[in-house]
């Protein structure tokens, strides 16, 4: 791979041959880490049941059977979720499931686990730089509750895959001037299949179009609600045709009804958080007291666009969670992941405050600043810019035409003086536009509208007539009527005769 450019964040991107090396290292310790206990099958089998296991597992047997959801059995979530784990339900199918069937289940929400810890260090990488990326993945590879809802039969698994896809396709837009409609769209249409597998998902969706409505891009919120449209068109067409079963009743009504479970109050909840996510919830904490060295002199700090969407990201999942009737510990994996991705501005902010201190012109270690480097073209009167030298204005025009009539001879400013009849100024002749070989070679302007910026030329202006009766003398160039014209008014001006002659 060839070199790549520079990013936002203070470390230099190296060539991409790292970046494929760290993000390959960073897929398989995850997937390490996770299936670590799952292996062999008879210890994986033992590892930490869940109850909740059961019933998605089971979804995704009978959807291989060929039963539908809400129809001929009940499933409270979105359609979504037993599609994406029946690859693994296929491997030794039986129609009454199998140890290795669920096994099979468990490994991949492995997979789903370690490809979202690679997706999680693209996006820091692009929003952060390597060094973001890097603490990113790693904090995410590290974290309580992603491991175990990684090594699980739960929707979680899928879910927080598609999000980290979303995220990393909103940033690769937002990051160009023009960010493009079908990268924006391709972000909302797979933060809508993340909505599509739990309603959490939709938190996504929102904050895409929050952080547009901020920035006043109605027209780039549009293209993210049309990709959103393109998977849940079809996806509200099939549950249509299944409106029998009352499908909205089962993952809509059935959710915001259910009784409060789990951790109930507000304190249990925020030490939940903090049990299950310490690390990245102090990694966040301190990348948000770092955020001032991001600031500059002057102007607004060179940070990506997409940086804004974390903040409306996490907010939203952390409210949420604080205010859902239910709560359980594998819920804190939904706010890990914002929360990692934020977390990544911490080694970007301590690089650039190293930088700083070691420019000589940045802060030393005992308070003060370094005194600036005197330099030929910045000349210095003690520790301060010295004053620019005034510029020579420039002469008068009038006081100069004044000073040129005055230096010629009185006759010659007599001769100018006297009024002499003008001759009437040649009528305007429209422009022409180029030709094709001229508007292959004339330079064109980078940006506008380059058809009507083009630059157009005429044809050379022919001299005026000369004032005064016409002669058979001027040359045929200056004519400007028919030759049968010219011929009758030449005619009658030479046998034209003076008054009494």
């Amino acid at each position: 791979m060839g070199a790549t450019a520079r990013r936002f964040g203070p470390i230099a991107v190296p060539r991409g041959w790292a970046v494929a090396a760290i993000l390959a290292l960073l897929v398989l310790g995850a997937g390490l880490v996770r299936a670590a206990p799952l292996w062999p099958e008879a210890a994986g089998l033992q590892e930490s049941p869940y109850d909740d296991e059961g019933v998605y597992a089971a979804a995704a047997q009978l959807l291989a059977q060929g039963a539908q959801p809400y129809r001929d059995f009940i499933y409270a979530h979105p359609p979504l979720g037993p599609p994406l784990l029946l690859p693994a339900t296929l491997y030794h199918f039986t129609p009454w499931g199998s140890p290795t069937s669920f096994m099979m289940l468990r490994y991949a929400a492995v997979a789903y686990g370690a490809l979202t810890v690679g997706l999680l260090f693209l996006l820091s990488w692009r929003l952060w730089g390597l060094a973001g990326g890097l603490f990113s993945g790693l904090l995410l590879l590290l974290d309580p509750a992603s491991v175990w809802a990684g090594r699980h039969v739960m929707l979680e698994g899928p879910l927080l895959c598609l999000l980290a896809l979303a995220a990393l396709l909103y940033a690769l837009a937002r990051e160009r001037a023009r960010p493009p409609a079908a990268l924006l769209a391709a972000a909302g249409f797979v933060a809508a299949a993340a909505g599509g597998v739990k309603l959490q998902g939709l938190l996504l969706l929102a904050a895409f179009l929050l952080d547009l409505a901020a920035r006043r891009r109605w027209r780039q919120s549009l293209a993210v609600l049309a990709g959103a449209a393109l998977l849940w068109a079809p996806l509200w067409g099939y549950l249509f045709a299944l409106r029998a079963a009352d499908p909205l009743g089962q993952f809509i009504w059935l959710q915001l009804l259910r009784p409060a479970d789990g951790a109930v109050g507000l304190a249990d909840r925020l030490r939940s958080i903090g049990d299950e996510a310490p690390l990245v919830l102090a990694a966040a904490t301190l990348a948000l007291l770092a955020a001032p060295a991001f600031r500059r002199p002057s102007g607004p700090p060179r940070l990506a666009p997409a940086w804004s969407l974390l903040p409306w990201w996490t907010l939203l999942v952390a409210l949420t969670l604080l205010s859902s009737r239910s709560f359980y510990a594998h819920y804190v994996a939904h706010l890990a992941l914002p929360l990692a991705a934020l977390a990544g501005a911490l080694p970007a902010a301590l690089g650039r405050l190293l930088r700083a201190g070691a420019r000589p012109g940045g802060r030393r270690r005992g308070g003060g600043r370094r005194p600036p480097r005197p330099g030929p073209a910045r000349l210095q009167r003690g520790g301060r810019r010295a004053p620019a030298a005034p510029r020579p204005s420039l002469p008068d025009p009038r006081a100069l035409r004044r000073r040129r009539g005055a230096a010629r001879p009185a006759g010659l400013r007599a001769r100018r003086a006297d009024p002499l009849p003008r001759r009437a100024a040649p009528r305007a002749r429209r422009s022409r536009p180029l030709h094709r070989r001229q508007l292959r070679d004339a330079p064109l302007p980078r940006f506008g509208n380059r058809g009507a910026a083009r630059a157009r030329i005429g044809p050379p202006r022919r001299p005026a007539a000369p004032a005064g009766p016409l002669r058979r003398d001027v040359a045929p160039a200056r004519r400007s009527c028919s030759a049968r014209a010219w011929r009758a008014r030449t005619w009658s001006s030479s046998t034209r005769r003076a008054p009494g002659g």
